[in-house]
């Protein structure tokens, strides 16, 4: 490049720079469809080694070896709710794996061990999370209760909970609702702190952790302030009867301006896809969605900016629910009596 300006070198350098860093986050799709095509449905540890080795052939990076692990933990293992009350719920690997259910403590080992098979160094955070069970928060009662992980990739710390990302449960924790909850794989250090309090603060991996006081703090104030909690509806099933409204309300966090409904019928198909305008209020978006159908459906909530074609919409997902609209019970005939 003898002879060529310098200025115009740095130049390129920046925008190549800037290039780089503007790349969208790693598109796992290859990675998802590999896990829904294997055939085999693993039981065993044995099991798990031989369909990581799969995944090692596929010359995956360490990124979507993590994704593959996460990705078929959330939809293969259910939360052991009948074993949670009872103080036995599953947990070790052999039993998680054999039945197909497990509480955080199994979910947390099998994320490490499948982890460790693949190559990928991955440790269990023990700490308090919100959640079932959890009435009253205090500093001094944020005992562990929940086991997540922490997987290293390319020399960073990245947090992910296979628990959460598997589904809900209701308040007392006697019905499940599977759905896949991919924002809790690399979920974002100031996110989780809305939720989850590891017993080390390292873990917290946010730049000035939180002290005990100021995380109960946060959480009493969501937990009592009804206004500033989000998102709307509250539980993860919706009962409503036919013609009446529900109303989705979300943190108004950035510049949104659409909001895309998915509604899944028993059998998986999309009966119903809305697309239209956000409300916009002070500190939140909210979109009423009038049922005009009966059935229990499975409603997948998106929001994004659009500017005008697809090309130029960005998108986030935003939450699961479970919607059920009974048919109405037929009226009572009335007799007329006649003299």
């Amino acid at each position: 490049m003898k002879g060529f300006p310098r200025y115009i070198i740095i130049a390129l350098l920046l925008c190549i720079s800037s290039f780089l860093e503007a790349q969208p986050s790693a598109d796992y799709k290859k990675v998802d469809e590999f896990i829904k095509n294997y055939p085999l449905r693993p039981s065993t540890p044995g099991d798990i080694r031989v369909l990581a080795r799969e995944i090692k052939r596929q010359s995956f990076t360490d990124d979507e070896k993590a994704k593959a692990a996460f990705y078929w933990i959330a939809h293969n293992i259910e939360y052991d709710c009948a074993g949670y009350w009872q103080n036995q719920g599953l947990h070790l690997l052999e039993d998680v794996l054999s039945q197909h259910k497990g509480i955080c403590a199994g979910y947390a080992g099998l994320m490490k061990f499948f982890c460790e098979e693949l190559g990928v160094e991955c440790i269990t955070i023990e700490g308090f999370a919100t959640g079932i069970g959890v009435e009253f928060v205090h500093e001094d009662s944020l005992r562990s209760n929940h086991a997540w992980n922490a997987v290293n990739i390319n020399g960073q710390w990245k947090l992910v909970d296979p628990t959460w990302g598997s589904g809900s449960a209701n308040d007392d924790c006697t019905k499940i609702f599977p759905a896949f909850k991919e924002k809790y794989f690399y979920a974002r250090p100031e996110e989780l702190i809305v939720s989850h309090f590891p017993e080390s603060s390292y873990w917290q991996l946010l730049d000035t952790p939180l002290t005990a006081r100021q995380f109960a703090e946060k959480i009493k104030q969501k937990m009592t302030d009804v206004e500033t909690i989000y998102p709307e509806p509250r539980d993860s099933v919706i009962h409503r009867k036919l013609g009446e409204t529900v109303r989705f309300r979300f943190e108004k966090k950035d510049q949104r301006n659409m909001i895309y409904l998915s509604i899944y019928g028993k059998n998986q198909e999309k009966p119903v896809d809305i697309y239209d305008s956000l409300q916009i209020t002070e500190g939140s978006y909210y979109y009423d969605f009038k049922i005009k159908k009966t059935g229990y459906y499975r409603v997948d909530v998106s929001i994004f900016y659009y500017s005008g074609t697809e090309s130029e919409s960005t998108g986030t997902n935003i939450e699961t629910y479970y919607l059920h609209v009974p048919v109405a019970a037929p009226k009572p005939k009335t007799t007329v009596k006649r003299n």
